[in-house]
């Protein structure tokens, strides 16, 4: 598992490496779409077979990642998209 540090300043990153996650800090706050880039790079060097991504800032349930991985494994889609209702 892999957790992008967009610069937070929480211990987001610090629980998460506590749990064993690889943490990839990019200093101060460049965005999502800078730390969306960093994260892909590094599942692509790091041969990664697939990749989920969320927000942790509670908009997205990660209770909810089992599903994605039932679709995947069922249809071996290239892209699955989830949406959420508020």
């Amino acid at each position: 598992m892999l957790v992008v540090d967009d610069g937070s300043t929480d211990e987001t990153a610090k629980q998460a490496e506590d749990a064993g996650a690889a943490i990839l800090r990019q200093g101060e706050n460049q965005g999502k779409g800078a730390a969306l880039k960093a994260g892909f790079q590094y599942a692509l060097d790091a041969d990664y077979e697939a990749v989920i991504t969320l927000d942790a800032d509670n908009q997205h349930d990660p209770t909810e990642i089992p599903l994605f991985l039932e679709t995947y494994t069922a249809t071996d889609a290239d892209l699955i998209i989830g949406s959420r209702s508020f």
